[in-house]
């Protein structure tokens, strides 16, 4: 039986040497890269309201459509959106002083919400959210009808996570580096990277602004 043992290529005769990996780079390799970080980005930086009424998982689907596509296609409007949500909630801390920059989150993605009336409703009762104005009306005029929902009250039922958080920043880190170094070096940068480095900023600035809104609760406090 014939047995070959290969070694790295010698520089010098009869020595083994380190051979550095070539600069170019595969299609295939381009787009996993590029397609991974965006996916990752979208995945983790949408943090999505709390729905008007109980969804299937289905349903649920259908109904977060629509922002994934605009913070795949347009990712500076969900952006806009997520400046606008944590300067709402900054104005809600302000005037309510016992809620926190997560309170006030909480109440501009409808986390707070009445059960109409039987006697009103047409079948099962249905849940009416109240807006951010609504909150802050109740909060001046029956403070006693909104609950004094503790901080680890709201984040025990978020979605968010550590890992997920840790998650993101690494890979858009190691996507951040890859662009840099290659240009460090003076090698080029497909338009796919390019697009995808934009985007990757653009991303994370919606998940900077909504680093303190809970992710992904299915049901309001009933007051």
């Amino acid at each position: 039986m014939n047995t070959s043992c290969f070694t790295f290529p010698p520089l010098i005769a009869g020595h083994a040497a380190w051979v550095a990996e070539p600069s170019y780079r595969g299609t295939s390799g381009i787009a996993l890269l590029c397609f991974s970080t965006s996916f990752i980005c979208i995945w983790s930086a949408v943090h999505r309201d709390i729905p008007p009424h109980r969804q299937s998982t289905f349903r649920s689907l259908l109904r977060d459509t629509p922002l994934f596509l605009v913070a795949l296609f347009a990712p500076e409007l969900m952006t806009v959106f997520a400046i606008y949500q944590f300067a709402t909630a900054r104005h809600v801390t302000v005037r309510v002083n016992r809620f926190t920059l997560v309170h006030g989150f909480y109440s501009v993605m409808g986390g707070f919400a009445f059960t109409e009336p039987i006697e009103f409703s047409q079948g099962e009762p249905r849940r009416i959210i109240l807006t951010v104005s609504g909150v802050m009306f109740f909060m001046k005029y029956e403070p006693d009808l909104i609950p004094d929902l503790t901080l680890a009250s709201i984040t025990d039922r978020s979605k968010s996570s550590g890992l997920g958080k840790a998650l993101l920043v690494t890979q858009v880190l190691w996507f951040c580096l890859n662009c840099a170094s290659r240009f460090t070096e003076q090698l080029p940068l497909s338009l796919l990277e390019l697009s995808t480095l934009a985007h990757s900023a653009s991303t994370l600035s919606s998940y900077v602004m909504w680093w303190a809104k809970p992710l992904s609760i299915k049901e309001p406090t009933r007051i």
